[in-house]
């Protein structure tokens, strides 16, 4: 029979009831973390089920029964008890859909969920045939990104709650759990009206999709929070400090964003409190603006701002529409009041060709002239696009993903009362002209505002484009080369 998983001091912890899961199947797949299982152990079923033996008896029977013969009602009380046992709480789901997929699909991935779920809330430690978790903990990874994959998002989040609930010490699994909430998040947000079905334990409720987002957003910042409180010095801890910056700016919870930066300043995140991106270049020069005289790409684009504006006019004059910016990145919720659309030309890896070919003098320049935002456009470092502000608009303040980019808006239409237009680091704010560029560096905290007064849209064509002194620009291997300089 295999042995049970060991504890830190390499001593087999006993199985409640002489009772293991045997994931020996599992042996083929390879993984190369390193960390070993920890002794220490979550609060098990006492609050959800009780600590009566029958209670921890039943759910063992229903890993042991058939598949066909589980009914929804019991199914649906494992998983209650998988997410009152979880730390942090995270957004439970819709388990009847769950149980639709499990009863439709009996395969060894769903079964095994519903196993492990059983005996991870009792408490029984999973056993393999080496003694180790770390085959356990790749299938479950696996399986996890397999279930995020198909967006079966609480699938792929009970995954993450079983493995916390076996190594509470083990970052990747509250890092997982943090990746599920974001995907989960994104596709909420794209979901067309403002109204959610969400499950609730009472049955199906309508709520109001900002509430359901922010509870998501919520849950994904306590994740985020125990990865650093688990290990404060690692690359996963820096990525979350970030992390919790972006969830906070989307939320217009600046000040608080503003605390986590004086954190990750003090933690050595970054140098700058306001300064809180992702992909963090350190010695990199930085500043907030930049002057537009001095680069060729700005000087290309304002001899061809006419040009630009009368190819922008005629697509709108055919009926081109723009849609609302940065649906599936998130962006969107940037916005505090007012419209913000945009028609990306560039962006993702790819070139919109069907879009770029209403364009060819904005397509010439940009790729005779604007080599480096060609370039970060196709190496999924940024973007361009036309971007257009409806007059009251204001963004919430945010920063940037890196800063080995630099942003230039040009101004192809900009109307009287274009103000206050760009705020950067909480310096003055410079407006919009029109046939002009502002070149400012986005990983600062940023927002941008157009007087409800304003005569109209303010039209720009915004691009990012390498930083100057980024020594791997161009380089499709910049992302992992981006600690050097």
């Amino acid at each position: 029979a295999p042995s049970a998983a060991p504890s830190a001091g390499g001593a087999p912890a006993p199985a409640r009831g002489g009772r293991a899961i045997d994931y020996s199947k599992f042996d083929n797949i390879v993984d190369s973390d390193e960390e070993v299982a920890q002794e220490e152990r979550k609060p098990t079923l006492a609050g959800a089920l009780g600590e009566a033996p029958d209670s921890q008896d039943r759910l063992l029977r229903w890993a042991e029964t058939p598949t066909e013969d589980i009914a929804v009602e019991s199914y649906r009380e494992v998983f209650v008890a998988l997410f009152d046992t979880a730390t942090p709480a995270s957004v439970e789901p819709d388990f009847d859909a769950m149980f639709a997929a499990f009863r439709n699909c009996p395969d060894t991935t769903e079964r095994a969920l519903f196993d492990q779920a059983c005996h991870a809330v009792v408490g029984i430690p999973a056993a393999v045939e080496q003694g180790t978790f770390e085959v356990w903990k790749s299938s479950t990874a696996q399986m996890t990104k397999a279930m995020l994959a198909q967006r079966r998002f609480g699938e792929a989040r009970c995954w993450c709650i079983i493995r916390a609930l076996r190594i509470p010490s083990d970052v990747e699994a509250y890092n997982l759990h943090a990746w599920c909430l974001e995907e989960e998040f994104i596709h909420v947000l794209s979901q067309p009206g403002a109204t959610v079905q969400v499950r609730l334990r009472g049955g199906t409720a309508t709520v109001d999709k900002r509430v359901h987002w922010m509870q998501l957003q919520a849950a994904l910042r306590a994740h985020l929070r125990r990865t650093i409180e688990l290990a404060p010095a690692s690359s996963s801890a820096f990525l979350s400090y970030a992390g919790l910056s972006a969830s906070l700016e989307r939320c217009g919870s600046i000040e608080e964003a503003r605390r986590v930066g004086a954190e990750g300043r003090r933690a050595g995140v970054w140098d700058d409190e306001r300064q809180r991106c992702g992909q963090f270049v350190r010695n990199l020069p930085s500043q907030p603006w930049h002057e537009e005289g001095a680069l060729n790409l700005c000087r290309a684009l304002e001899q061809t701002a006419e040009s630009i504006k009368a190819e922008f006019a005629a697509f709108v004059a055919r009926g081109g529409a723009l849609p609302d910016v940065g649906v599936r990145s998130g962006e969107a919720l940037l916005v505090r009041r007012g419209s913000w659309k945009e028609l990306p030309l560039m962006h993702a890896g790819k070139m919109n060709h069907e879009i770029c070919s209403c364009f060819p003098e904005t397509v010439r320049v940009l790729t005779e002239q604007c080599a480096d935002a060609v370039s970060m456009a196709f190496q999924c470092g940024g973007e361009i696009a036309f971007r257009v502000l409806s007059p009251g608009t204001r963004l919430k303040p945010h920063c940037g993903p890196t800063n080995v980019r630099l942003t230039c808006h040009l101004g192809v239409s900009v109307p009287l009362g274009a103000e206050p237009g760009v705020t950067v680091a909480g310096q003055a704010p410079r407006p919009w002209l029109d046939g002009r560029c502002i070149v400012f560096d986005d990983s600062f905290e940023h927002l941008e505002e157009l007087d409800e007064m304003a005569e109209g849209d303010c039209v720009m064509l915004a691009l990012h484009f390498w930083h100057p002194k980024f020594l791997h620009k161009n380089d499709p291997s910049w992302r992992s080369k981006r600690d050097q300089v």
